[in-house]
């Protein structure tokens, strides 16, 4: 058995506390750091290439030379520093008040597997706008003068030394799991998840890529950038990273916020795919539902709630995998309720029409949709028209296989993508999940009447076969120990569900939770509510703490007015450009979502 840090560093301590001595030494010589040599390695900042800045490209030359990017280099192995090493990229965008510089703030948008190395440069571009003539921001506009906002690649992602999983053999086609649980399909489930997770298990890094190794990592980048103390912002999976962090270092904690925490005393296979499953539900029953209903006049899909919401039960198999592919997104981001509404409205149309000609092939059901009116104005129409024409791709391919593929079908020798195969192998590698496949079945079965659209598909775990962990979580009690820590979540964020992050909250005695009521955006900050975006910023700028617990509110989705008391200022702007930033912070969370 490979010998955890946690024993390493228990026997060093009782070697270097073990003399014979019953005098005392004048001059003991100091145990070297055996990490000393990534702590002080030479950082060369440079000009970022224009492939790291993705879609920012035009909108970071605002920056100039605020940003930076550099590479570093970590062990693979903690328990082995002088072995092999791997390369995480950095990217930082340097504080404007060099002279009242207050920290770096790492940031990781969550996953796991989510390249956060655009983070910072993603988060200044809004800060950065923040007015300095508004008194209830001056905390927030310090914030953005003051602090280093910096991105990074955790190990194995698209920017770091890559986890590459190889599938050995072609992945079987498995229907929509909502609906078919015939012995065969789930097999054919089962089959592909274990192929996907024996692809991982075979390479030789993949005991490597957990979140004790992250967050071993990120005290690697607090030393490089010669902090003291690591601020940090997660969202998502990121907050389980940075209270692992915590549980691990305390001492080095500064200032922590959470954003869409998860639970994370939870096995992060449970609470990343099963809350998520019932909480996905919550939102499109509770949130996009009667918001749906209030555009009947606009939109066909029902006058009344319980009308939106048979939508999909009522649709052929096919067409709810089409559901359930294409709403998981926008069910996070409150701006793209609008592209909810128009996929259920594309697929009671097309239940519509195959309610009258059942049967229909692929070729004749698009002639069907070129005719048929899904919406009372010409350009809602043609959105709709569009989603259904791309539904009934789903029936090309249930035709042709006989199923619909839950992922794409992959062949023999392809690489899952770096973020997937980081995914899988965090969440397997970092806690212990039943092992036995008929749990998972059973999970599957127990939570379609509470989740029909994702409950089903909780089934299809890559961890039902994992084994044995590859790390141990630390006590929880670091955490408890390091400084007061701040959360933000939305009533009904259907990635990280309040119920987790309300739980969280009780294992952290110190820490403060801001709850958005009606929100269901997952990753909130920044916000453009002024209950939040004051709050962090006071608290990042004079680490003021707000209580225990703090509401506001957003208006109910579809409400006629998008302002409140809680959500805006009326002294003066937030933002310098407030339309450019808005859209930056729309951009920001749809990324958040991936």
């Amino acid at each position: 058995m490979k010998t955890t840090w946690k024993a390493f560093s228990l026997a060093a301590l009782l070697l270097t506390g073990c003399g014979g001595h019953d005098v005392p030494i004048d001059n003991p010589t100091p145990t070297p750091d055996p990490l000393d040599t990534y702590r002080k390695q030479a950082v060369s900042w440079t000009t970022c290439a224009t492939e790291q800045l993705g879609n920012y490209t035009s909108a970071a030359a605002q920056l100039g030379s605020a940003l930076q990017c550099a590479q570093i280099v970590v062990p693979t192995d903690y328990s082995n520093p002088e072995g092999s090493q791997l390369t995480l990229s950095l990217m930082r965008v340097s504080a404007p008040d060099t002279a009242n510089h207050q920290g770096s703030i790492l940031i990781n948008p969550g996953g796991p597997g989510a390249d956060g190395l655009r983070e910072g440069l993603s988060l200044a571009l809004i800060l950065r706008d923040v007015s300095p003539d508004n008194p209830l921001y001056t905390g927030l506009y310090q914030m953005s003068q003051r602090y280093d906002l910096v991105g990074f690649s955790p190990r194995g992602t698209v920017n770091a030394s890559q986890l590459n999983c190889a599938l050995t053999e072609s992945e079987k086609f498995v229907a929509f799991l909502g609906e078919d649980r015939s012995a065969s399909n789930l097999a054919n489930a089962i089959y592909n998840v274990k192929l996907a997770a024996d692809a991982c298990k075979a390479n030789p890094l993949t005991p490597f890529i957990n979140t004790d190794t992250a967050a071993r990592d990120l005290d690697i980048i607090r030393s490089v950038l010669n902090e003291s103390k690591l601020d940090y912002l997660g969202y998502s999976y990121g907050t389980a990273l940075g209270t692992w962090y915590a549980r691990l270092f305390p001492e080095n904690v500064g200032k922590m916020m959470l954003d869409g925490t998860v639970d994370i005393e939870r096995p992060l296979a449970l609470a990343v795919d099963a809350d998520q499953a019932v909480a996905a539900q919550v939102v499109l029953d509770q949130v996009i539902a009667p918001y749906a209903a209030s555009l009947s006049s606009v939109f066909d899909v029902g006058a009344t709630v319980d009308e939106v919401r048979a939508i999909v039960p009522n649709a052929p198999i096919w067409a709810k995998q089409y559901v359930a592919n294409n709403i998981y997104l926008p069910l996070g981001v409150r701006s793209l309720a609008d592209n909810v509404v128009i996929v259920l409205a594309a697929v009671r149309g097309i239940t519509e029409i195959l309610a009258t000609e059942p049967g229909l092939d692929g070729t004749t059901l698009r002639d069907r949709i070129a005719s048929h009116r899904f919406a009372t104005s010409d350009l809602a129409n043609a959105l709709v028209a569009q989603k259904a024409a791309d539904a009934s791709a789903y029936l090309d391919l249930y035709a042709a296989n006989g199923a619909i593929t839950t992922t794409s079908s992959s062949a023999a020798n392809e690489v899952i993508p770096a973020e997937s195969a980081v995914n899988i192998v965090v969440k397997c590698n970092d806690a212990p999940v039943s092992q036995d496949t008929q749990y998972w079945i059973d999970l599957g079965n127990s939570l379609l009447t509470q989740a029909p659209l994702y409950g089903g598909g909780t089934t299809a775990n890559p961890c039902l076969s994992w084994g044995t962990p590859s790390v141990q979580k630390p006590s929880i009690t670091g955490a408890q120990q390091a400084p007061a820590m701040l959360m933000v979540q939305g009533q009904y964020d259907p990635k990280t569900p309040l119920a987790g992050a309300q739980r969280t909250l009780g294992y952290l005695p110190k820490a403060s939770m801001i709850l958005v009521q009606n929100d269901n955006t997952h990753g909130i900050f920044p916000s453009q509510i002024a209950c939040v975006d004051v709050t962090v910023g006071n608290y990042f700028a004079y680490g003021t703490q707000p209580a225990r617990n703090t509401e506001c509110s957003v208006p109910v989705l579809g409400a006629s007015s998008e302002t409140t008391a809680t959500q805006k200022s009326s002294v003066a702007p937030q933002f310098l450009h407030p339309e450019t930033t808005q859209e930056r912070i729309e951009q920001r969370r749809r990324e958040l979502q991936q």
